[in-house]
């Protein structure tokens, strides 16, 4: 009688499995054959920390405002694939604008990995640009894309961008955490 009550969750979870999941695992193929292998570990943590935070907003944080499970049910693996490029599209900005990265080598590492098309592209040298030169206007201008390009919305509040522009802030912070964690000999081995 109340089946779909215990179906909801794992009818978010697949979603974000098929969308999120499955997509970055795609791209985990090219970014391994990256040369560099620091962009290359920088990339596959984008992707492994993307995922996480997918799981979290799009199918288990649960309150008002949370634009991504507001929209988890309209999630295509297309939108799946967008949702990765921009949040590696976000890191490496904010990687760049923060460190001693080359930003050409970074731009050429991150559209080989993502097999970025020449519209996305553009976006990128577009939020860049604005990274650079109005970095006050950045976060809003990359949930307004994230909006748009991910969810196809051209109309949202002010509360939707930001709480987008939190999500973007954390999940640059827990990725770049995990990032550069160090672990010692013994949890390496645990691990593996």
């Amino acid at each position: 009688m109340l089946d779909f009550l215990y179906r909801a969750a794992g009818g978010r979870h697949d979603i974000v499995k098929r969308t999120v999941e499955e997509e970055g695992e795609k791209y985990l193929k090219s970014i391994y054959c990256i040369e560099n292998k620091f962009y290359s570990s920088f990339f596959e943590e984008c992707v492994n920390s993307t995922v996480a935070d997918a799981y979290e907003y799009f199918a288990e944080l649960r309150l008002n405002g949370n634009v991504f499970a507001e929209n988890v049910y309209s999630m295509t693996p297309e939108r799946g694939r967008r949702f990765l490029k921009l949040m590696a599209v976000h890191h490496a900005i904010k990687l760049i604008r923060r460190s001693r990265v080359n930003p050409s080598d970074m731009r050429s590492a991150l559209f080989k990995a993502f097999d970025f098309g020449a519209a996305e592209r553009k976006m990128y040298d577009l939020l860049y640009a604005c990274a650079v030169m109005y970095s006050g206007s950045f976060s809003e201008l990359f949930a307004s894309a994230v909006m748009k390009y991910v969810f196809a919305k051209d109309a949202f509040g002010r509360h939707t961008v930001a709480f987008i522009e939190n999500f973007c802030y954390n999940s640059y912070e827990t990725m770049f955490n995990s990032f550069t964690k160090y672990l010692s000999l013994e949890q390496r081995l645990q691990g593996a």
